[in-house]
């Protein structure tokens, strides 16, 4: 059985609310999952900076041996990442326009 935790990720992944998304990204990383499901369905507000610090954590989800699965992501999300060429960096891939 694969062990999860889930992370929303909340309405804003921006620099003003890095702070708190960090300490929140760290306290999930505290977990031993083998599988991190993030849910992207309520971000309103997406920056660089935001994506920046889900990129990291998702580098350091993939060293400890995890995975990353999306769940949700809306149109804010998905238009801001690939508007900032995040999507590799995120895990993102697209396949018949829905999110694999």
């Amino acid at each position: 059985m694969t062990v999860k935790a889930s992370f929303a990720c909340g309405s804003e992944l921006n620099i003003q609310s890095a702070d708190k998304l960090k300490a929140r990204l760290l306290k999930t990383l505290e977990k031993d999952v083998e599988q991190f499901v993030l849910n992207a369905s309520k971000v309103e507000r997406v920056d660089s900076a935001g994506l920046q610090l889900l990129a990291a954590f998702i580098r350091e989800v993939v060293a400890r041996g995890a995975v990353v699965q999306w769940q949700k992501p809306n149109d804010t999300f998905l238009n801001a990442t690939k508007l900032l060429g995040m999507n590799s960096a995120l895990q993102l891939s697209l396949q018949g326009g829905e999110v694999v």
